[in-house]
């Protein structure tokens, strides 16, 4: 999961992406 979030939140990386996952986070 840690993988994911360091891809979401990183640069050029879709906003579902990001989103989804602070979904799963929070």
């Amino acid at each position: 999961m840690g993988k994911v979030f360091a891809v979401g939140v990183g640069p050029g990386s879709p906003d579902y992406v990001t989103e989804t996952v602070r979904k799963i986070i929070v």
